[in-house]
């Protein structure tokens, strides 16, 4: 019977240690070299709502032989046009713009339509890197963490100008499924980017 108990211990001790060692395991550095290895697809979209108005932008990426493809649209206020006789009025409250282009090596080598509203890496997700110290108020949970980001430059790979910034990313053992990131910006802007990995 005692060594029936001391068994018993021994495995309690053992279940224990294996249980610290899982809570410290680095949930950042595991998103970190998943979103390294995203798939060849990413489907981006942003929703920017200001003034009663909403503008969206979508962007599809895929990869090519030697690089990416990108496929976009997205939305922009028309403004006022001045002329000889003053001001022409639009046709319409919001303009869309539609292109695509081609990169390979970093370089845009092709582009059809509209000039592109953001940078290719950040259609891509590319300068997206995770860290305990980029977040504050993090929840962790087995396939998803959700925070407010206090260093946005370090966790985007781009210097934002906002407050009240937050994410949430959804995950397998194998990828990043998705990544979804609210701001809002000095001019009082709500923006809503959301990435979806294929």
């Amino acid at each position: 019977m005692k060594k029936m108990a001391i068994g018993m211990v021994g495995m309690c001790l053992f279940t224990a240690l294996s249980l610290v060692g899982c809570q410290t395991d680095d949930p950042y550095g595991k998103l970190n070299d998943l979103i390294a290895k995203t798939s060849s697809s990413v489907e981006l979209s942003i929703t920017v709502q200001m003034d009663g108005e909403s503008l969206q932008g979508t962007y599809e990426v895929t990869a090519q032989e030697n690089g990416y493809r990108a496929v976009y649209s997205y939305e922009r206020l028309n403004t006022f046009e001045k002329t000889e006789d003053g001001y022409s009025v639009p046709d319409a409250v919001k303009a869309v713009y539609q292109g695509s282009v081609v990169v390979e090596d970093g370089k845009i080598i092709e582009q059809d339509g509209a000039a592109a509203d953001i940078a290719f890496e950040q259609m891509t997700a590319e300068g997206v890197t995770f860290d305990e110290s980029y977040f504050t108020e993090a929840s962790i949970a087995e396939d998803c963490i959700t925070a407010k980001v206090v260093d946005t430059e370090a966790f985007l790979g781009k210097a934002f100008d906002c407050a009240e910034m937050s994410m949430e990313v959804h995950f397998t053992e194998e990828a990043v499924t998705s990544l979804t990131v609210s701001y809002r910006t000095a001019d009082a802007a709500q923006v809503v980017i959301e990435y979806r990995f294929g």
